[in-house]
């Protein structure tokens, strides 16, 4: 293993080994609820194939790397890594899925650690929006056939490794009523205006009887 390689394994070793201490002690968890929950992950580091099916979400990495893997913590968290010692093209995974159940609001937190040159963005469609630190995402709105996840980006640079790593917790999906047709909005506008037609006749023909 060059020193390169060492150094950033021994960096991802004492940014994460907190985290692995903290785990639970079984050797396979389902995280997530339905219809969003994963399929059992192990609570060790696993390294799935490019476009692996994991429950409700499709891994998909590119270009392919040994380091690039996900494990869970507990039934509400888990951890993507991704270690880039020698690519020179910036590797990614996306961990994703499709909206089947309607219309949604999704709201997750998350804590992103890593070094050199990485990033971490959540998607909607092709929409990308870049987080950093610690911190949550609420009600972020979702149609059905949406595809929603999370790209986890990491370049080699200069000689030096990079990495990212993305704790991801709380995720929930909250169904929202769908929105009403244009024949539905149309309907109820004719409806009105023959009832406030109607009101004013009366008067009218109140006043002529008498």
């Amino acid at each position: 293993m060059s020193s390169i390689a060492a150094s950033s394994l021994a960096r991802y070793s004492a940014l994460v080994g907190a985290t692995f201490a903290g785990a639970t002690t079984a050797s396979a968890v389902v995280v997530f609820n339905a219809p969003y929950s994963t399929s059992d992950l192990p609570t060790s580091m696993s390294y799935p194939l490019d476009n692996s099916t994991l429950g409700a979400w499709t891994w998909d990495e590119g270009p392919t790397e040994n380091f690039i893997g996900i494990r869970a913590l507990n039934a509400g968290s888990l951890l993507i890594q991704n270690i880039n010692n020698s690519n020179t093209s910036a590797l990614t995974v996306d961990f994703k899925t499709t909206i089947v159940a309607g219309f949604e609001t999704i709201s997750f937190s998350y804590d992103i650690t890593g070094f050199g040159l990485g990033s971490v963005q959540w998607f909607k469609n092709s929409e990308f929006n870049t987080i950093t630190g610690s911190g949550a995402v609420s009600d972020a709105i979702f149609a059905p056939g949406d595809v929603f996840g999370f790209r986890v980006s990491a370049t080699y640079a200069g000689g030096s490794g990079g990495a990212s790593f993305l704790t991801l917790s709380n995720l929930t999906a909250t169904a929202i009523p769908e929105p009403a047709s244009a024949g539905s909005w149309i309907g109820l506008g004719v409806a009105g205006l023959v009832a406030m037609r109607e009101l004013r006749r009366r008067p009218r023909a109140a006043a002529t009887s008498a």
